[in-house]
């Protein structure tokens, strides 16, 4: 019988031979989960929703071809149909095997899987099509959509933390304790960070927080084995700055990917440093990223016309389902390149005629790592601001045209204001003397 539970469990052989004598032999046999067939479904991000009767079918390379999977003396069928549960897999010899994964109503998937320990599975996820009368609106505002977007990980990632938020907001009146994913470097929560709660022996995920502005997260876990992954673009997990530190600064039971035995069923709070991992780009790319930014948010606004139109061309459910839908995503592409001002600003100027420069690339780092924390750009009254905690800092200045200013060493060590907003003038650059 297949065991209901995965782990070390005892067991017992018996052997039968031809005089009709019986000999036993007890051991213990390690259980775990091949694989699981899971359902791809957005609005269910971090929950595994298992495909009941999905149908796979094996293949063995022989000769250099394909050819079906016999299974010969093990009594495992092929083509296999899985329970309510998902979970499929095989005993093979070693090699290499193509499986194919089938179920009405939903795409096929196929994989090629090298097998080294005599088990076949994976983790599947099969995904439905879309009715096709709606395919070529459908694609035309997801084409606009994802051209509108950062990051399509960074837009799951906002609309389950806007999912969740009420939820969150709740419990934080009740919740004394939380986990908090920050800046290693500038103790500052990070907002809109992936933790994953990941089930050490089968690798799936089991649940998924999105941060708030504070970096705060919670996971209430049952007894066995965790481990924790962190996800956010610029960022590193685990962080190499905290390697090894259990406490750092105020933050206490510091984390660092290693696994997590809990006894009993219990909260998980652990504190999550990440190291910002931006790139000190040239100043003209960074001008040019900006440029398409904006591009981009002028292409959100068209989308959510075109949508409009196509609607009141063809009134329905679906259109109206993606008018909504493209006017959630402008609104969420919105929010992930907003970033938090200070209420503060400091002015770039010209150093001779006291003008205010808009366009120039100013970037704050970090004085003990020499790290990127942040790059901004200045609007057209030159202004800039950075949020930034207790810690040594300078401060670089760039535009085409003039020299680059670099600032001497900002200590907020002692500080009680935590904003950089120091004025900065720029002087134009010396022309080479020309050829005579």
């Amino acid at each position: 019988f297949v065991p209901d539970r995965s782990g070390q469990m005892p067991a017992e052989v018996t052997f039968g031979y031809e005089d009709g004598s019986i000999a036993r032999a007890t051991t213990t046999v390690s259980v775990g989960i091949p694989g699981q067939v899971i359902e791809r479904d957005i609005p269910l991000i971090g929950q595994a929703r298992p495909v009941e009767g999905a149908v796979i079918t094996v293949y063995e390379r022989v000769n250099g071809e394909w050819r079906l999977w016999s299974g010969a003396g093990t009594g495992q069928q092929n083509p296999f149909s899985t329970r309510a549960d998902g979970i499929w897999g095989f005993a093979v010899p070693n090699g290499e095997y193509r499986v194919t994964i089938e179920k009405e109503g939903y795409d096929s998937e196929e994989k090629v899987l090298t097998v080294t320990n005599n088990i076949l599975g994976n983790q599947v996820e099969l995904g439905k099509p879309l009715p096709v009368d709606v395919r070529a609106v459908a694609f035309v505002a997801a084409a606009i959509t994802l051209a509108n977007l950062a990051t399509l990980a960074s837009l799951l990632n906002y609309l389950w933390y806007l999912m969740t938020q009420p939820f969150l907001i709740f419990g934080a009146r009740k919740r004394k304790k939380w986990g908090v994913a920050y800046n290693a470097i500038t103790k500052q929560g990070i907002d809109l960070v992936a933790v994953r709660l990941i089930h050490v022996q089968t690798g799936l995920v089991l649940q998924t927080r999105i941060t708030d502005e504070k970096g705060r997260y919670f996971f209430h876990v049952k007894k066995g084995q965790y481990r924790i992954e962190a996800v956010k673009a610029s960022y590193l997990f685990p962080s190499e700055t905290t390697k090894g530190l259990k406490e750092d600064d105020e933050y206490l039971d510091v984390y660092h990917g290693q696994p997590i035995d809990v006894a009993e069923e219990s909260d998980l709070t652990l504190n999550i440093p990440m190291d910002p991992n931006n790139k000190d780009e040239p100043p003209r790319k960074v001008l040019f990223k900006n440029f398409l930014r904006k591009l981009q948010n002028v292409i959100g606004a068209l989308s959510l016309i075109i949508t409009f139109i196509a609607f009141v061309l063809q009134p329905g459910w679906i259109l109206f389902g993606l008018c909504l839908f493209q006017l959630a995503t402008y609104l969420v592409f919105r929010r992930l390149i907003a970033s938090r001002k200070p209420k503060n600003w400091g002015i770039v100027s010209e150093d001779a005629s006291k003008k205010p420069l808009d366009r120039v690339v100013v970037r704050i780092f970090d004085k003990k790592y020499s790290k990127l924390l942040e790059t901004q750009i200045t609007d057209s009254r030159g202004r800039y601001g950075f949020l930034a905690s207790k810690n040594l800092y300078f401060v670089t200045a760039d535009k085409p045209g003039f020299e680059r200013f670099k600032s001497e060493d900002i200590d907020l060590t002692k500080a009680k204001e935590q904003t950089i907003e120091r004025p900065i003038k720029l002087k134009k650059a010396e022309k080479p003397p020309s050829a005579s």
